[in-house]
This record gives C-alpha cells, sequence and structure tokens, in this order.
C-alpha cells in the first residue's frame, strides 16, 4: 500500500494520503466485515430462538392490514381455531380483522399468546 502521510504543525502525522483505487478496497473490505459481522449476529439470534419478520408479512403489515390477520394467517390457524384459543366467537376474530370491533387489552393479550408474538405487534 502506497500512503502518504501528512503532518500537522508539531510534526505528529494528520492526514494520510492514499490512491483512490486503494481507498476503495479499503473501504469494501470494511463493508464485507461488516457484513459478514451482521450474518453471524442473525445466525447467532436464529441458534438462539429469536424470530423474524418475514419480508411478506412485513409487507403486509406496512400495507395496512390488520395485523391480526396478517399473523394469523401467517401462522396458518383458522379463525375458528384462533376464536377458541382466545375464548372468543369467530365472528368476534373476523370482526377484529375487518375493523369493525376494536378489541380490548385483554384480548390482545390472548391474541398474542395464541399467535405467539408480542402484543405491541397487534397495535397498528
Amino acid at each position: 500500500m502506497s500512503v502518504q502521510f501528512i503532518a500537522d504543525a508539531e510534526g505528529k502525522p494528520a492526514f494520510a494520503v492514499l490512491p483512490y483505487e486503494e481507498y476503495r478496497a479499503l473501504i469494501e473490505a470494511l463493508e464485507d466485515s461488516e457484513d459478514i459481522e451482521a450474518l453471524q449476529r442473525s445466525a447467532h439470534e436464529r441458534a438462539e430462538g429469536r424470530e423474524f419478520i418475514p419480508d411478506a408479512v412485513l409487507g403486509r403489515l406496512l400495507d395496512g392490514d390488520n395485523p391480526v390477520r396478517v399473523w394469523r394467517e401467517y401462522r396458518g390457524i383458522p379463525v375458528s381455531e384462533l376464536a377458541a384459543q382466545c375464548e372468543v366467537t369467530p365472528s368476534a376474530i373476523s370482526q377484529i380483522e375487518s375493523g369493525r370491533r376494536s378489541p380490548s387489552v385483554d384480548l390482545l393479550r390472548r391474541l398474542g399468546h395464541a399467535l405467539n408474538i408480542d402484543l405491541e405487534l397487534l397495535v397498528s
């Protein structure tokens, strides 16, 4: 690597000048190492059981789809089964999913438990 150092008034190195191609190679190596570190963190979190939100689910949530419906469909749980787990009627779940009914905090907790997600993910 061909580097030229420029000193300050006290003679201490203040700047390092290097050819642009060498600079770009250093930046690419740094970015690669950051990507590798992020992948290692992700693999570690997955190994510890952390769940990641799939792109399709995130997209639907960002598009404004009802979070209860999005998560229920992602988990593959029929309306009747979710209703039974939450001790409400299938009609109540349908009304929540269509936006005609707002669930209580207690019902949100039960929905979160049944869908295996944090309560915050059910609140739009």
